[in-house]
Order: structure tokens, then C-alpha cells, then sequence
């Protein structure tokens, strides 16, 4: 394990980016879809994670941690919500569309949050029935 990943923060920024790429595979867009279609696939993709296993999305939880991790882990959490946001405002698209994509993405980890706190799905699908 040493020989591929030197340090903790070598392996927990693998962890890190593996996580972001299996996620963007996961909410990857369709032909011809609308704005909608790629919130609802964001949507989609977190409420699933809840269903599965009641966890949080791991650059969400670790994103609040931000101010203790090493500079390297920071780097890869910014760089899964920046690839994010960019992925959904590009698939939103119009002049609004990267407030809104920062807008679907607070609300996401926010209804996550909630849903956990209250152990409760029913508080994420509260939390996000806004999105559109």
C-alpha cells in the first residue's frame, strides 16, 4: 500500500478523485437533454447514494473539513464540485446557468445533510423539491 500511496493524503486524494470520476460517470448526460433532465439526473444520483446507505457524498462531508485537510485533499474536493458545476452549467446552459448549477449543488449536499441529521429521506426530497 506504502508503494502506491506514500502518505494519507496520497491515498485519500485517490479515494478523493475516484469518488468524483464515479460520480460524473454516474450522472453523465443523455442526447438531446434538457436542463431539466441533468438536474433531475443530479437529483437522481444523490438521493440513490442515500437510499443505498444512508451516506453522504464524500466531498460534501469532507468539504466541511476543508480547513484541517492538506492542501493536496482540498485540491481534489474543489476540483469535484468545480467539475460539477461546470458539467451542469454547460447542460443547463443561458446566462444564469452557473448560479444555478452552484444553486443545485448547495441544495443537494444541504438536503444530504438534513436527511441525515433527521435520519429521514423524506427531509433531502423537502430540501430539493425546488430544484427544476
Amino acid at each position: 500500500m506504502h508503494h502506491h500511496f506514500p502518505t494519507k493524503a496520497t491515498l485519500a486524494s485517490a479515494v478523493v478523485r475516484r469518488y468524483g470520476d464515479r460520480f460524473l460517470a454516474s450522472v453523465a448526460p443523455r442526447p438531446d437533454e434538457t436542463g431539466e433532465e441533468a438536474i433531475s439526473a443530479y437529483r437522481s444520483a444523490f438521493r440513490k447514494a442515500l437510499e443505498r446507505d444512508g451516506r453522504m457524498c464524500l466531498c460534501g462531508v469532507l468539504g466541511a473539513e476543508a480547513g484541517v485537510l492538506t492542501p493536496e485533499v482540498v485540491e481534489e474536493i474543489r476540483s469535484f464540485f468545480r467539475r460539477c458545476i461546470d458539467d451542469l452549467t454547460q447542460r443547463i446552459g443561458g446566462p444564469e446557468a452557473k448560479a444555478q448549477a452552484c444553486h443545485v449543488m448547495a441544495t443537494l449536499e444541504g438536503g444530504m445533510m438534513l436527511a441525515r441529521v433527521y435520519q429521514d429521506i423524506g427531509a433531502f426530497d423537502q430540501a430539493v423539491i425546488s430544484l427544476t
